[in-house]
C-alpha cells in the first residue's frame, strides 16, 4: 500500500515593489514554500499569488479567494 502525500496549496503576496527589490518577491516567497512543502512530504496542487498593494482587507484579494474556495472545497 502506498501512502499518497497530502496535498498543499501555497498563497504568496507582495504588497511593494521594494519586497520585490530586496528578493522578497512571489518568486522567492513560492520557492520557499515549496522547499517547505518538500520537507514535509507535501505535494503542492497549486499556487496563488496576488500582487495587490495598499490597504484593504486582504481577504478580499483575488488570489486570497481563490486559495479560501479550493481550501474550503478540500475539507468538505
Amino acid at each position: 500500500m502506498t501512502d499518497t502525500p497530502q496535498k498543499a496549496i501555497i498563497y504568496c503576496r507582495v504588497s511593494s515593489r521594494t519586497q520585490e527589490e530586496e528578493g522578497h518577491g512571489l518568486q522567492s516567497q513560492e520557492v520557499r514554500c515549496r522547499e517547505f512543502a518538500a520537507t514535509k512530504g507535501y505535494d503542492v496542487a497549486m499556487v496563488f499569488p496576488d500582487t495587490i498593494t495598499g490597504g484593504g482587507d486582504f481577504m478580499r484579494h483575488p488570489g486570497m479567494v481563490a486559495t479560501a474556495g479550493v481550501s474550503r472545497c478540500a475539507t468538505q
